[in-house]
């Protein structure tokens, strides 16, 4: 086989050669000497020769059979890559088709307008309801779950920092937040802003800039989904 390889390189060289003369002899201009004809429009308004026509066809049929012999030593090369093609293509539609699943089930999880007024235009100095913190105690629910992870990279590091940040806001209100009355409704203790109204202020700056975190990840995931997925209900 080495041989062969060999001999294919050998032969390779000559046709090259073979090409760039026959390319000089169409391609060149002709010299024009003074009162005299140039060489190759004399050579060409010759009639040519059956040996000449005999000759270029069988370089013609050399070169063809030269291609087909690369071709078919090439074969697996060429088998494989395409096969490494398809199995590319095959592989990213099927990531894909999984990452719309789960963008899909993230915007039930947590939907964008419910995200938007909680995390966004909120403040949580004020009251909030209970429902948002259920909400996201929900997603957080599915951080281990392997069906809830993106193939998309990207969007999967963005995943990470949404859940962290909002790991840290509901740790922040599940601590210093409690129940206005009989009602649904939370806020941060009312009594802290008599007793230590420093930290008071800390505690509300905090689940404030910490919420705003979590909104820009969200929206970055929402708008990288749309991109990737187009609008998925």
């Amino acid at each position: 086989m080495e041989v062969i390889r060999k001999v294919l390189k050998w032969l390779e060289k000559l046709i090259y050669f073979i090409m760039a003369v026959f390319a000089v002899i169409v391609y060149t201009p002709e010299y024009y000497s003074e009162n005299k004809i140039g060489f190759l429009k004399d050579l060409l308004s010759r009639e040519i020769s059956m040996s000449i026509s005999l000759l270029m066809l069988l370089i013609i049929v050399f070169i063809f059979i030269w291609i087909l012999i690369k071709v078919f030593f090439r074969y697996d090369t060429i088998l494989n890559n395409y096969k490494k093609q398809l199995c590319e293509i095959e592989n990213k539609n099927n990531n894909k088709k999984l990452d719309e699943a789960v963008f899909k089930r993230l915007k039930d999880v947590l939907p964008y307008n419910n995200v938007r007024n909680f995390l966004k235009d909120k403040d949580l100095g004020n009251k909030f309801s209970r429902e948002n913190l259920e909400m996201i105690y929900n997603f957080l629910s599915e951080k281990d779950n392997p069906e809830f992870k993106f193939k998309n990279k990207e969007i999967e590091v963005l995943i990470k920092k949404l859940n962290k940040k909002l790991t840290e806001l509901t740790s922040l209100l599940g601590e210093y937040a409690s129940t206005v009355g009989n009602t649904e409704m939370l806020r941060i203790h009312r009594s802290l802003k008599s007793h230590d109204p420093v930290l008071y202020s800390k505690i509300i700056r905090e689940a404030n800039n910490t919420a705003t975190e979590a909104w820009n990840n969200y929206h970055k995931i929402i708008d990288l989904g749309r991109e990737n997925f187009g609008d998925i209900n």
